[in-house]
Order: structure tokens, then C-alpha cells, then sequence
């Protein structure tokens, strides 16, 4: 599994919440939107990961882990499945005036990247079309997991 103590916080806020100790600021650093370039770019474009183990790593294996598979993590029917469609092709430099994070920085500034999100559907609806997001705010739909035991 890939994951990470994401926390696109933008550095304004980080000042205003720590304020009166470092203890106080959100841990981790900003990179949920980086991560699937990142991946693929350094992965499956560099011939290091397989397609299938990239669907393992991002999708399959934490839905399973998390307990929240069979819903989620496969395209089958039945199961609430989101599905991005991943361009291979485009190359470009990842800055932080070209992600949509909520942040000023990006701490993969400068990297070159292959490939970029095209399409996102969500429950059946698009959220992101060509890269740009579509969706509505509120339409995320908060799922529990199983306990395992």
C-alpha cells in the first residue's frame, strides 16, 4: 500500500493553528494530489511497477486493508466503484500553480512528470473531465469500514 501523513494545510493556517508551539502544527506535508503521477512517473513509466501492481498499490490492496473491500477497490457489480482514467502520454513539470491543492508549495517542485489524470467518475458521475475538477462540494459519501475479528 502507498500512503502518507498527507496535510495540505496552507502555510498561513499552519502559523495560526501552531501558534504558541511547534507541537501544535499539522504534521505530514502536502502530496495527495502529487501522489498517482509521482507513482506512476517513477514507477510504471521507469518499467519498476506493473500497471496491475500500481491498481494493487492504490486502490486494491487499501480497500482490503482498510476493510472496506469488496465495496470498494474493484470494478464489479455491486460495488461502489470510482474510476480515473490515467493519460499516459502528456510530459510536464510538476509546480504548485499546477496542482489544485490548497497550499502555496509543492514539495515535488520541479519534478518531471508523465502522464496526468484525465477523467474521474465518482458513483457514476464525473468529478474531474479533462483534468479539470467538475464535480460539487458535498458529494463525497463517508464510508465505514468492517472489522475484521
Amino acid at each position: 500500500m502507498v500512503s502518507s501523513d498527507d496535510a495540505g494545510v496552507p502555510p498561513a493556517d499552519n502559523r495560526r493553528i501552531g501558534a504558541g508551539g511547534f507541537d501544535k502544527v499539522p504534521s505530514g506535508m502536502s502530496g495527495l494530489e502529487a501522489r498517482l503521477a509521482i507513482l506512476y512517473t517513477e514507477g510504471v513509466a521507469r518499467g519498476r511497477l506493473g500497471l496491475p501492481r500500481l491498481v494493487e498499490l492504490t486502490s486494491t490492496g487499501p480497500a482490503r486493508l482498510f476493510g472496506l473491500s469488496p465495496r470498494k477497490g474493484r470494478l464489479a457489480p455491486g460495488a461502489d466503484a470510482d474510476v480515473l482514467l490515467y493519460d499516459p502520454e502528456p510530459k510536464w513539470v510538476m509546480t504548485a500553480g499546477a496542482l489544485h491543492m490548497s497550499t502555496d508549495f509543492c514539495p515535488f517542485e520541479s519534478w518531471k512528470i508523465k502522464g496526468r489524470v484525465h477523467s474521474v467518475w465518482c458513483r457514476g458521475a464525473p468529478v474531474i473531465r479533462d483534468g479539470q475538477f467538475v464535480g460539487r462540494q458535498g458529494f463525497g459519501k463517508r464510508m465505514f469500514r468492517r472489522y475484521a475479528g
